[in-house]
């Protein structure tokens, strides 16, 4: 096999094996330009209406917003962040983004994406390869109880949860929320997270028994 033939069989997601697929599904955080041309085939720079880099994916930036109207220029700020992925992310993240990215045609619920995607991925996303209970933001909130205070606990969570990163939840995290879809958090990686930080956020019976209470279904046989 010549050097072009293994550049092709590289670029090509047909050509990645199942295997690396599945480890790719199962990212919980670190998923990035790499691992983005392998399961999609579509390298750094130019495509279509996107710009590609190490940093994510954007819509290319060619309408002038001060030549717009106040409502247009919401309507396309809007789009533009819906259509935008940050590196590194979940897999998860990426499929969200990608399901985004899809037209509707005819009314249909999902209509063709803008980029290719590996058979296998879509597989493991959708037929359930990767099984771990997701919950939506607003079920976290109300399970763990930082605070004793409704509102105040809210505010706790919702400080964190905006800036994941910064609080160490990124690997919490299975979906960023998108428009009027909140986000989505794995609940036994947020429980962790509660007993571990060194600041110890919960005692782990309070986990424990929130846990027990409202995610019975969660994987925890690891964490204690």
């Amino acid at each position: 096999m010549g050097w072009k033939d293994k550049l092709e069989e590289i670029s090509d997601p047909t050509r990645v094996t199942r295997e690396r697929v599945m480890e790719l599904a199962k990212m919980t955080a670190g998923f990035g330009l790499q691992e983005f041309i392998e399961v999609t085939g579509v390298g750094k720079g130019k495509y279509g209406i996107y710009q590609i880099s190490e940093d994510g994916v954007r819509v290319g930036q060619d309408v002038r917003l001060e030549d717009l109207a106040a409502e247009r220029q919401l309507s396309h700020l809007k789009v533009t962040t819906e259509l935008s992925l940050d590196f590194p992310c979940a897999a998860s993240d990426f499929w969200q983004w990608f399901q985004n990215t899809r037209g509707t045609p005819d009314g249909k619920e999902d209509g063709i994406s803008d980029f290719p995607l590996n058979q296998f991925f879509i597989e493991a996303i959708e037929h359930g390869t990767v099984k771990r209970l997701i919950v939506p933001s607003h079920e976290i909130v109300q399970a763990f109880r930082v605070k004793a205070d409704s509102a105040k606990n809210e505010l706790w969570w919702d400080v964190r949860m905006r800036d994941a990163k910064r609080y160490g939840l990124i690997e919490s995290r299975a979906a960023k929320g998108r428009a009027k879809s909140p986000s989505r958090w794995y609940p036994e990686v947020i429980a962790a997270w509660l007993v571990e930080n060194q600041h110890q956020h919960m005692t782990v019976a309070a986990v424990k028994l929130a846990i027990e209470r409202n995610f019975p279904d969660a994987d925890t046989a690891h964490l204690w």
